[in-house]
């Protein structure tokens, strides 16, 4: 399983590295892709309310906050199926007395508003992780996840579908006017 992993990330890497040639993709900022004022929630949400959100806003990650808007955290969906024996699964009652507190990660990597796709994607890559909060002043900004760049690698593509399509119309275009 782990040369597959590896596999898939030399292939992302070139794949990367691909799109910042073509298209300049080294000056795509965080700011330009990632989600803009993302749900916080607080240190005391309980894990039922965690299960809750998670379900029904079909989020990974939620990121938790200060009463200022400071980042001290964030968990994730397998944060909160991490803690629980499948055999044993949790009852409502018990989820409702687990704060976000003992379930969140608070060593956490950041990045900037101004800082690259690339970059963040380099981090995300490199660490094994699906999301990174982008702070600007010490304060929540923002966060980009792996959905965000699978959006931005979407419309990319399709950008790109739609331009090889108009190159082939015109050389079809520029034949048959020479043709004649």
């Amino acid at each position: 399983m782990e040369n597959r992993i590896d596999m898939k990330k030399v292939e992302l890497s070139e794949a990367l590295n691909q799109l910042r040639n073509a298209s300049g993709g080294d000056s795509l900022l965080v700011a330009q892709v990632m989600t803009q004022d993302p749900i916080c929630i607080s240190d005391n949400t309980t894990a039922l309310d965690l299960a809750k959100m998670f379900h029904s806003k079909r989020f990974r990650h939620l990121l938790v906050c200060d009463g200022g808007g400071r980042l001290v955290g964030l968990v994730s969906d397998r944060d909160l199926i991490g803690c629980f024996s499948p055999l044993d699964p949790p009852t409502q009652e018990q989820l409702a007395q687990i704060a976000t507190s003992v379930l969140m990660s608070t060593d956490l990597l950041t990045v900037q508003p101004d800082s690259t796709i690339i970059h963040a994607v380099n981090l995300m890559l490199k660490h094994g992780i699906n999301s990174l909060p982008v702070i600007e002043e010490g304060r929540l900004r923002g966060i980009v996840t792996t959905t965000d760049l699978k959006i931005l690698l979407q419309v990319f593509l399709e950008r790109a579908e739609l331009e090889r399509a108009k190159s082939d119309e015109s050389a079809r275009a520029a034949e048959a006017v020479t043709a004649n």
